[in-house]
């Protein structure tokens, strides 16, 4: 997955929970059923943080293995838009329901450094 100039624009404009319902909306869309009327913000950004925390160990992996990622993570911090665009790739190589921008960015934002400490120290 590419990231559009526009894209990144969009998803950097966004709040933490306008991510995260967007992350919300794909989970809840995935699930299947019909619905009678659209998921609440809150019921969106529960589903969101669910999802999020079942899948924390596959996206760390497959974030925290790419060297790559690495690389633009602890030689180039201001250089947010090429992290975001590695990182929406590797998330979208294991998460492919959900909008990989709108969980690169959260975790961007959050710092990858600190979400793969724990496998970048045992690398060392």
């Amino acid at each position: 997955m590419t990231l559009s100039v526009d894209e990144i624009k969009h998803l950097k404009s966004q709040s933490e929970d306008a991510l995260l319902a967007d992350i919300g909306r794909a989970v809840i869309k995935n699930k299947g059923g019909l619905q009678a009327r659209p998921p609440s913000f809150k019921k969106m950004i529960a589903e969101a943080k669910s999802w999020l925390d079942a899948e924390n160990e596959r996206i760390r992996q497959a974030v925290c293995s790419s060297e790559k990622i690495r690389a633009a993570a602890l030689s180039e911090p201001g250089s947010t838009e090429k992290l975001l665009r590695l990182v929406a790739d590797a998330v979208g190589s294991v998460a492919v329901y959900v909008p990989a921008g709108s969980v690169a960015e959260f975790l961007v934002r959050d710092g990858i450094p600190k979400y793969c400490k724990t496998i970048w120290a045992a690398k060392s």
